[in-house]
């Protein structure tokens, strides 16, 4: 099984590696304002660290630390923003039985439940094993970054950038789910 992070170029592994404390102290300082995981705010953060590096481009003139930081708390804030969604649109348990279901929400429900199972087969099982641990794929409920990491005994780095190859690998294969997939990070 070949590791994630080879899909980044030893420079671009450089620069991500240069920033990581940026990460933390920008999820550090967004982590006082909500009800957000630390780990989760980091796991943004590094996912986009990821992808600035991928992207980023010296001839600019921008040190990288600078083009980074704007991507790190863009991610971060994103994912307080979906934490506080969540929140606010927790409803108690209601009795299935009493409940009428929209045949449009059950036929949209079963066609996006397919297309996301279909596009989980076509990651590697290290990023699928990532996935369905962090979005409760596997039927146990989401988990923390640091809960994954444990679960799977790897570093709490190898399950972020496993997680942002991953969701990149979906966002190529499955276009059409794309927003659903930014919704999820991180």
């Amino acid at each position: 099984m070949m590791p994630t992070d080879e899909r980044l170029t030893d420079d671009q592994k450089r620069l991500v590696e240069s920033c990581q404390g940026l990460v933390r102290s920008i999820a550090s300082t967004k982590r006082a304002t909500t009800d957000a995981e630390f780990d989760d705010l980091v796991s943004a953060g590094n996912a986009a660290l990821c992808r600035a590096a991928k992207k980023y481009d010296d001839a600019r003139g921008a040190k990288f630390s600078t083009y980074a930081y704007k991507k790190i708390k863009g991610a971060i804030l994103d994912r307080i923003a979906e934490v506080r969604r969540v929140k606010s649109t927790e409803y108690p348990q209601m009795d299935v039985r009493r409940s009428a279901v929209d045949p449009d929400d059950y036929a949209f429900s079963r066609v996006l439940h397919d297309d996301l199972a279909c596009a989980l087969d076509r990651l590697r099982d290290d990023e699928r094993a990532v996935v369905s641990l962090l979005f409760g794929f596997d039927g146990s409920g989401r988990r923390t970054i640091t809960e994954a990491s444990e679960a799977l005994g790897w570093s709490i780095e190898r399950v972020m950038l496993t997680e942002s190859a991953a969701l990149d690998e979906l966002r190529e294969q499955v276009p059409h789910l794309a927003d659903y997939f930014d919704d999820w990070e991180a």
